[in-house]
């Protein structure tokens, strides 16, 4: 079946968690989606911080155990396969490789926007894809953040919750022995308690 739109959602998701599934929903159906992909980046063990840090392998498996249960959803290993951090724009080529009739919308965060026309080949990335921003009703008024960026550049608002939950804090409370189950999708809790992680 030729899936006509997809969707690219990118993230270190250390660990994945119930925020990052509401804003998946919340882009499959507002932007009229046929698949979200989901990217796990690349983090080098060299990063200087890591204290907290995982396997890459235990991160995407965390991802499968989502995608591997919704077919809105699926994960593509580009990044971590790749062993070196990504631009987007290469991401997003791989991506149209693998899907080459189908219409692309790329994820960024509302604090991307204000770089984002600096961008590693902004111009051919703005080509192959509609940016789609997450916005919350917290962030400042959109055209205090909105760069110039041209007629050409194809861009959507995702009006998404505000949702306090945050990797950083399900990695804290399970280092401190605080309550963490109900941010995170059953299975991926299960994961995380039998592997130890973060712990």
């Amino acid at each position: 079946m030729l899936l006509k739109k997809i969707g690219i959602f990118g993230g270190s998701f250390n660990p994945i968690h119930i925020g990052h599934l509401i804003i998946a929903e919340y882009f499959f159906v507002q932007q009229n989606l046929d698949k979200v992909i989901f990217v796990p980046t690349y983090i080098s063990p060299f990063k200087k911080d890591q204290t907290k840090q995982i396997a890459d392998e235990d991160r995407l498996a965390m991802v499968k155990l989502i995608t591997d249960n919704d077919e809105r959803f699926e994960f593509d290993d580009f990044e971590i396969e790749s062993k070196c951090v990504s631009y987007t724009y290469n991401t997003v080529k791989h991506i149209k490789s693998r899907y080459t009739e189908s219409e692309l919308t790329l994820l960024i965060g509302f604090d991307n926007l204000p770089d984002l026309h600096q961008w590693y080949e902004f111009e051919k990335l703005a080509k192959l894809v509609t940016f789609c921003v997450a916005c919350r009703k917290s962030d400042s008024p959109i055209n205090e953040k909105k760069p110039s960026l041209g007629a050409t550049v194809r861009l959507n608002f995702l009006n998404s919750p505000n949702i306090e939950i945050s990797s950083s804090r399900i990695r804290e409370a399970a280092k401190s022995g605080e309550a963490f189950r109900y941010m995170l999708h059953p299975a991926v809790f299960e994961y995380v308690k039998s592997k130890k992680l973060y712990f």
